[in-house]
Order: C-alpha cells, then structure tokens, then sequence
C-alpha cells in the first residue's frame, strides 16, 4: 500500500486547473464555475487530461464506478441535459449525493440525506443494542455504543452542525 500511494501522490499535478483529493485509492475532483456550460466543456477538456496521465502512469480508471454531482443553490434551476461530463467516451452517471470520506454531501448542500444515512444507520444500531441488553454486561454495551453510536454522531460534526432544526431534532 505505502508504494502504492507513493506512486499515485502526484495524481494532483495531473491538471493545473482541478482541485484533486486523494485518499487511499480514490481520487476526488472539485471544480466550480458560475456558468455551467463554460464548467462542463472544462471539465471534459481536464478529465480528458487526467485520463491521458493515468494511461500514461499504467492506471485505470473505471467510469462506470465514477460519478459526479452538481452543488448548487435550490432556487437556481439547473437545465441537467447540458450536464454530460464523459471519460474515455463513457458519460458518466449524475447523481444528487456522494459519499466522501464518511459524509454525504447532497447536491444543495443541506445535510438532508447525510442526517437520513446516520438516522437510518443509528435506529438499526440502537435496536441491537436493545436485544443485546439482556445478555450483555453494561461495559460491553457501553464499549458498543461509543464504537458504533456515538462515534458516528460524532464524526465530522463540526461540518453539519449547522444544520436545520429538523435535521438535527431528528437525531433525538
């Protein structure tokens, strides 16, 4: 793994324009503009160009695991046809949410369906703990709540802390 990522750390000098994250084998791309016919032709132009240095460093990238999606305010209506990123000649799936790096991030940025994930994710984890509690020792059903509860509620909270009342009183 270490030569690995020794040997992919320069992915982000791939394009002089795009903002690249690397994590372990992911790669993340930001890019924004305020007009989104000039941000599309841009962003196939420098996919097309990280593709070539990938190819060209013996890497593959795989379109049909790759997604983009579009940030944007929910009083601006977004004209979707026009949207078509492509690598390789493959187009490349929109989607209204990512996951990255443990957050979902949906396409107005309002927290709405990373709260929905971790509401989900903690019911189900809350039931368990409820069945386990008759046979489980108080330490060890603590030791479960801080490893799968509280550690979810608290990772990256400073980022959707500030979120609607809704969102938040769901998670009470």
């Amino acid at each position: 793994p270490l030569l690995f990522l020794i040997y992919i750390n320069d992915t982000v000098n791939a394009s002089p324009t795009l903002s690249l994250t690397l994590f372990a084998d992911d790669i993340t791309v930001i890019h924004s503009h305020c007009n989104l016919n000039y941000l599309i032709r841009t962003l196939n132009g420098e996919l097309a160009t990280l593709f070539k240095w990938l190819n060209c460093n013996k890497l593959i990238l795989n379109p049909l695991k790759t997604n983009y999606v579009i940030f944007t305010n929910p009083r601006v209506n977004v004209d979707y046809q026009q949207c078509e990123l492509v690598i390789n000649g493959f187009p490349l799936q929109r989607k209204d949410s990512t996951i990255f790096l443990g957050v979902t991030l949906d396409n107005h940025l309002n927290w709405n369906v990373h709260f929905q994930n971790t509401v989900s994710v903690i019911s189900r984890l809350v039931g368990l703990l409820r069945k386990l509690k008759e046979t489980l020792p108080l330490s060890s059903l603590t030791l479960l709540y801080n490893s799968l509860i509280h550690s979810r509620l608290s990772y990256c909270n400073i980022a959707w802390g500030r979120s609607s009342k809704k969102n938040n009183d769901s998670l009470l």
